[in-house]
């Protein structure tokens, strides 16, 4: 929340103006601004981002299984064996990564 709380305060936006435009109650705003707020909805935090100028992303990640982690682990060592070879070749090559 601090960086949408800094780019709404960067617009010159006060509170009480994001609240109105939000139709909600300024106390619920600086709530939400201030991190004093555990329960906040997608519609709410949609709002507030569309007020600090932001895109909303969501990402959905599955969760692992153990089958799942020991295939991801074995990926990822792949994946940095393919990094130390590029590297390995780049400074025999003589070349600035």
């Amino acid at each position: 929340m601090s960086e949408i709380k800094t780019a709404i305060t960067k617009q010159g936006l006060s509170q009480r103006q994001v609240a109105k435009n939000m139709e909600l109650s300024t106390t619920t705003v600086s709530n939400l601004l201030n991190g004093h707020s555990n329960n906040i909805t997608l519609d709410t935090l949609w709002k507030l981002c569309k007020a600090a100028d932001f895109d909303l992303e969501i990402n959905l990640v599955r969760k692992y299984d153990d089958f799942n982690l020991e295939s991801t682990v074995a990926d990822l060592h792949r994946r940095i064996e393919r990094i130390e070879c590029m590297l390995f070749a780049a400074e025999d090559s003589g070349k600035n990564i």
